[in-house]
């Protein structure tokens, strides 16, 4: 009889803690990293309850660039002799791209100077809009290198090229413009479960578009209904949590020491 008596009062206890106040917490983290790593005085959940996590507000400038030291190589040939051109890292439009090169090009006295209000160049870079391909022209027998062996962290895989030397007066891309490598953004933290990309389990608690602002504008993703996750049984206590964020590669992602806010809320169910 004492058992049941026991039995009963442990559901009763259950049930006053299920509707209860609800537990709630928010945690914020601040910086120039896209990995965050912190120590919070230790939080212990009720084991008796289920607990919930949300991204609440995220908070960066989109300073992503799509050139970096991995890809701003460019070789060519003006006819006699081979030169490269390194492009400094940043957020580039093809015509931007092309600007760059010429004004090196320029500088390295690589272009047809008998005018000099209106300066000829060897070297044309554009987009076909209607293939959505790149179009490289070339004259005065000017070569590009996009092979990775001679011309390592070149970039063609950006302008959409497979490796090796074009030469003719008109290249079209094998492929299309990659302008960037990547089209999301994952906010990932160790306190949530149930997310998955593709058939693999990870912990992201939100996703969205690289497009949602241009270049140099502010990202402020605030939903107004947030995607609320389950929390790990696991992690009913914990002194610590971790939040990344990466593309869907799950490669980081370079704000370029922009400071970054993230904000995230934990409740019970």
């Amino acid at each position: 009889m004492s058992e049941l008596v026991e039995l009963k009062n442990t559901v009763i206890d259950q049930f006053r803690q299920a509707t209860s106040k609800r537990d709630s917490y928010m945690f914020s983290v601040s910086g120039t990293t896209s990995d965050f790593k912190t120590t919070i005085p230790k939080v212990n959940l009720n084991s008796n309850l289920d607990y919930e996590i949300a991204l609440i507000r995220f908070d960066a400038y989109n300073t992503i660039y799509n050139i970096t030291d991995v890809n701003n190589k460019f070789r060519y040939n003006n006819g006699s002799a081979w030169k490269i051109i390194t492009i400094s890292p940043g957020a580039y439009e093809i015509d931007g791209i092309n600007t760059e090169i010429r004004r090196q090009m320029k500088m390295n006295n690589d272009f047809d100077n008998s005018d000099p209000v209106n300066p000829k160049y060897y070297f044309n870079l554009y987009p076909n809009l209607s293939t959505l391909k790149s179009i490289i022209d070339l004259t005065n027998k000017y070569k590009v290198d996009f092979s990775d062996v001679t011309n390592p962290n070149n970039i063609r895989n950006v302008l959409g090229y497979n490796e090796g030397t074009i030469t003719g007066l008109y290249n079209q891309s094998q492929n299309i413009i990659m302008i960037q490598s990547f089209n999301s953004i994952f906010i990932n933290c160790d306190l949530c479960t149930n997310s998955y990309l593709n058939s693999d389990n990870t912990e992201a608690l939100r996703a969205f578009s690289t497009n949602i602002v241009p270049v140099g504008f502010k990202f402020i993703i605030e939903p107004p209904k947030p995607i609320f996750l389950p929390v790990p049984k696991h992690k009913m206590s914990f002194t610590d949590f971790h939040i990344w964020i990466t593309d869907e590669n799950g490669a980081f992602i370079n704000f370029n020491g922009e400071n970054i806010s993230i904000t995230l809320w934990l409740r019970s169910v």
